[in-house]
């Protein structure tokens, strides 16, 4: 097992999002500057200045800070083949408006898009497994969250979800599978 894996008890692979000092010597830059690890599995670093931006196919994680502060990022399209979203990973970007989640992410970590003050609405098309404390802190403008339905949704999971994940988030539509409407509804009691 590489140093960047860790393997718990439930059998899931987590990765680490976190890009090491290697990755980090050895990425290579895109045309837009954003810096991706060697083998293109992870997404490093974006430059602050960038604007619309679509994550290249074959990415896997989008690592911690990789968007942070890039107030200017009004767009960004999440490929399906993403699993992870590194802590802090959108911090700040106040010009997000929207968000789609692709099915193929299981971990959206703490403070993932926390300060995207100008997000109106989060579609999560995944069966997320960990979607961590404060991942959308302070999206003062969240009114709409959308889980949607997928085949895993039916079978049982453990799904964490950290009570403070929409932290000061004015949440007005929640839409989540029925089948677990009572299971997740404890989630954001305490949000609404």
């Amino acid at each position: 097992m590489a140093n960047n894996d860790i393997q718990p008890s439930n059998n899931a692979k987590l990765i680490l999002t976190k890009a090491s000092d290697e990755e980090v010597a050895k990425g290579v830059n895109d045309e837009y500057g954003v810096k991706y690890s060697s083998d293109g599995k992870k997404l490093i670093k974006a430059p602050n200045g960038i604007q619309d931006y679509i994550i290249k196919p074959r990415t896997q994680v989008i690592c911690d800070d990789a968007f942070s502060d890039c107030i200017g990022l009004t767009s960004v399209i999440i490929p399906n083949s993403v699993t992870h979203i590194g802590f802090e990973a959108f911090l700040g970007c106040t010009g997000l408006t929207s968000i789609e989640i692709p099915e193929s992410v299981t971990h959206i970590h703490h403070n993932a898009f926390d300060r995207c003050r100008n997000l109106r609405s989060v579609t999560i098309s995944s069966p997320v497994i960990y979607l961590g404390i404060w991942a959308f802190k302070d999206c003062r403008n969240l009114r709409d969250v959308t889980f949607r339905y997928h085949s895993n949704f039916e079978q049982k999971i453990n799904i964490e979800i950290d009570e403070m994940a929409f932290m000061r988030c004015p949440i007005e539509s929640l839409v989540i599978p029925i089948s677990h409407e009572e299971e997740w509804s404890r989630h954001f009691i305490n949000q609404l």
